[in-house]
């Protein structure tokens, strides 16, 4: 019911009622509707920033950029204030998420809500190259935990509340519900249990219908293709999703080795937003277009023309100042600078086609092509990266070369031995973590987990099971029945569990549940 004493059953009585499953429902859609709002005005102040930006950065009067630069070093000191005041609002925020589900985080809400909100706007007045879909994430997620904690919910609600919002918050970023859904199944729970699924979709659709009313229901791209790729041309997606790929493989690593060098200068730490600011206003002098998430040169890629030195220019600029702003620390997400080196990589492709086919009327194909297969190379989820640019092109013809792309992309990228970038983030995240959350705060939390077809644990009973950790196996949901297991219940494919255990050992409890057979 509610959590007066916190207790696993008592959640487990309050999803067996129908009218306990009416109040998750009803609760998903506010969760959506304010995770909606909050996104919407988040889009707006970025939009309204960035515009800004663009007219101060022209002043070319002295008194006027001198002004502009203390302006600049003024706003990295605030965004510094607010991370020490909210330090787990840095970043994208979705591994923050993560281990917040997991149980090895406990955020402030308001903090975070604010330092988010804010920081990330202050980031983009700066032209930093981040994108807005890593924080409305986490505006949504922290805005159902917030819910959850405001309804008085006991952990697993909260938690399904909370995924809910994070679902929401990429609905509302990029008027895409079913990308938003499915980023909360495949990146964050691995499994398509209908508990998620369900609360998952409500708060996206609400979020979407928030979306629309306030920004308009346009799709976030306004691009199409005038033709579709045929049957004799689908060999061509085959070395674009490798050349993409190798430009994701080539962003997560460097993501990586530039955290590790920015280390080295601990003493510039309470400055580094400031002299960040100051190296963005140099950007803007010399190669503007890598500025911003890339909304605005990704539209410009599929209308004009440009030289293929100037394209390579823009992709190895825009990949080189994406690491640096992201690695900072600074509220910001990758996915939207991640499409745009996608999409000028298929327009580099394109051209590099040109001399021995003519592809003209196939360029925006090339960029939606390499914008599904570099998201796929980076982030590991190759169906989340087919839905949600469909989605955002509102080209939902072209499945058959997107999931091809995807397929590529992501059996490439495996053979790479490459990190998916959140799994790398998530690590660094909770390196310095203990091991439990401190003792005041361990209190009880249920996970759900749906064994997989490759499943280690299929066909064994639960006494022979060697758990982790002090855990509790409360419910076994087989074929749509319920039932308390004992210990010579076998576990089978597809069954979903429901595992009572400390809140601080939620990982070890996944990664117990998800584990497959190896592969020879």
């Amino acid at each position: 019911m509610r959590e007066k004493a916190d207790l696993p059953l008592s959640t487990m009585e309050r999803h067996r009622g129908k009218k306990f499953s009416l109040l998750i429902l009803i609760e998903s859609l506010l969760v959506g509707f304010l995770a909606g709002l909050v996104v919407v005005a988040y889009r707006f102040a970025l939009t309204q920033l960035s515009e800004m930006r663009n007219v101060l950065f022209a002043q070319k009067h002295p008194v006027t950029l001198s002004l502009i630069l203390i302006l600049l070093i003024g706003a990295g000191y605030v965004v510094n204030l607010l991370l020490k005041w909210a330090p787990y609002s840095g970043g994208s925020g979705i591994p923050q998420i993560h281990a917040e589900l997991l149980g090895r985080i406990d955020y402030a809400t308001c903090p975070t809500l604010i330092s988010k909100f804010f920081g990330g706007a202050l980031n983009a007045f700066a032209g930093l190259s981040l994108g807005r879909e890593g924080p409305s994430i986490q505006l949504g997620g922290t805005i159902g935990k917030l819910l959850g904690q405001l309804l008085k919910l006991d952990r697993m609600d909260r938690a399904s509340l909370m995924a809910a919002g994070a679902s929401a918050g990429l609905s509302a970023a990029f008027n895409a519900p079913l990308a938003g859904m499915l980023f909360v199944l495949e990146e964050i729970y691995g499994t398509f249990s209908s508990s998620v699924l369900v609360p998952a979709l409500l708060a996206s659709l609400m979020a979407n219908v928030v979306s629309f009313y306030c920004l308009g229901d346009q799709t976030a791209f306004h691009f199409r293709p005038t033709h579709l790729l045929d049957l004799s041309q689908l060999y061509l997606v085959l070395p674009l999703a490798i050349l993409a790929s190798l430009v994701g493989m080539s962003f997560n690593l460097l993501l990586d080795k530039w955290r590790a060098y920015a280390k080295r200068w601990p003493k510039l730490m309470d400055w580094r937003f400031s002299l960040l600011f100051l190296f963005s206003f140099g950007i803007w002098q010399v190669l503007p277009e890598i500025q911003g998430g890339g909304h605005s040169l990704v539209e410009a890629l599929a209308k004009s023309t440009f030289p293929l030195s100037f394209l390579c220019l823009l992709l190895v600029g825009k990949l080189v100042f994406t690491c640096i702003s992201f690695d900072s620390g600074a509220q910001g997400g990758i996915f939207l600078p991640v499409l745009v080196l996608g999409a000028t990589t298929g327009v580099v492709f394109q051209q590099l086609l040109l001399g021995f086919v003519n592809l003209e009327s196939y360029r925006v194909n090339f960029m939606i092509i390499g914008m599904v297969a570099i998201l796929t190379a980076v982030v590991r989820s190759p169906i989340l990266s087919v839905v949600l640019i469909a989605e955002m092109t509102g080209t939902f013809s072209q499945f058959l070369s997107l999931s091809l792309a995807s397929i590529v992309a992501y059996v490439f990228s495996e053979s790479l031995k490459v990190e998916p970038v959140y799994h790398t983030l998530y690590k660094h995240l909770i390196a310095n973590l203990p091991s439990r959350l401190p003792s005041g705060r361990q209190l009880s939390m249920m996970s759900r987990f749906c064994l997989p077809p490759d499943s280690k644990l299929t066909g064994k009973k639960l006494k022979d099971l060697k758990f982790p950790c002090p855990l509790l196996v409360t419910t076994i949901i087989r074929e749509g029945e319920e039932f308390v297991p004992e210990g010579e219940d076998c576990l089978l494919l597809n069954d979903q569990v429901l595992v009572a255990h400390e809140s601080g050992n939620g990982e070890l409890v996944e990664t117990f549940f998800k584990q497959t057979l190896e592969k020879d």
